[in-house]
């Protein structure tokens, strides 16, 4: 059955996954199982580098949870079962070997910023806005929020959002690290394809590799990362785009790059 709240759309080596659930792209059970099966096909497609994810019209990235399923999740007591299914989904995206853009337009709040921030880069509109107000309902951001923020813009800072549930625009967000960059009002996947662009010109092999060591080296002590980017540092230089990318420089030309 073909998705009823994704679109997806391919431009060059750029997959794009919009959620697609108007009015405020609302992060239902459906939503999150159409987006995984988005994100598998193009992180299998050999033809794209870079995935892109948005939310369509301009209110909206995603606002998180339908509180009615919320309600209704209560009353049946699947409540460790949905938060299982959430933070699988977004932890899927973070571990996706290939790098992943959020293009936020307008309000990215609750589940829809934890979907964010799952993502590897995130780009806003001017008028976006940012929180958690997980603590007007006495609860807190479960689907991974609560250990990413944390790690991006430091705890206390973390710590005052998700206790205050206050909304951070888009310049402040930008100043505390939770943005990469801010883009003029209705451009932020214009934005993104460009920063998706500057990245795809080169070896995918090279990209999935950054991403890889990058990634480990948050999770692993100085010296234990250090000694495995010794090892991939090895076996970057054996790859023909390295190759390629030594003698195209040497020979004053552009480098053409096969992906592996």
């Amino acid at each position: 059955m073909p998705p009823i709240h994704i679109k997806v759309e391919k431009k060059n080596r750029i997959g794009i996954i919009t959620i697609d659930a108007p009015p405020l792209n609302i992060s239902t059970r459906e939503v999150k199982d159409e987006i995984r099966e988005a994100v598998v096909a193009l992180e299998n497609d050999h033809e794209i580098a870079v995935i892109i994810i948005t939310g369509a019209g301009d209110k909206a990235f995603s606002v998180g949870s339908d509180i009615k399923e919320l309600r209704r999740t209560l009353d049946a007591g699947n409540i460790r079962e949905r938060a299982e299914h959430e933070n699988s989904l977004n932890n899927f995206i973070e571990n996706l070997s290939k790098p992943t853009i959020a293009a936020i337009q307008g309000y990215a709040l609750g589940g829809g910023l934890e979907l964010a921030l799952a993502c590897d880069l995130r780009v806003c509109s001017a008028d976006a806005q940012f929180a958690f107000p997980e603590i007007k309902l006495a609860l807190f951001p479960g689907g991974g929020g609560s250990e990413r923020l944390p790690l991006l813009i430091g705890y206390s800072k973390a710590l005052e959002l998700m206790l205050t549930g206050e909304v951070v625009g888009a310049q402040e967000a930008r100043q505390m690290g939770l943005v990469n960059r801010v883009a003029a009002e209705g451009s932020a996947l214009e934005e993104s394809v460009k920063l998706a662009e500057s990245i795809t010109r080169y070896s995918l092999v090279a990209i999935k590799r950054i991403k890889k060591v990058l990634k480990r080296g948050l999770r692993f002590s100085f010296s234990k990362a250090n000694q495995q980017a010794i090892l991939d540092s090895e076996e970057a230089f054996s790859t023909h785009d390295a190759n390629e990318g030594i003698n195209a420089f040497l020979e004053k030309r552009e480098a053409k790059f096969t992906d592996s």
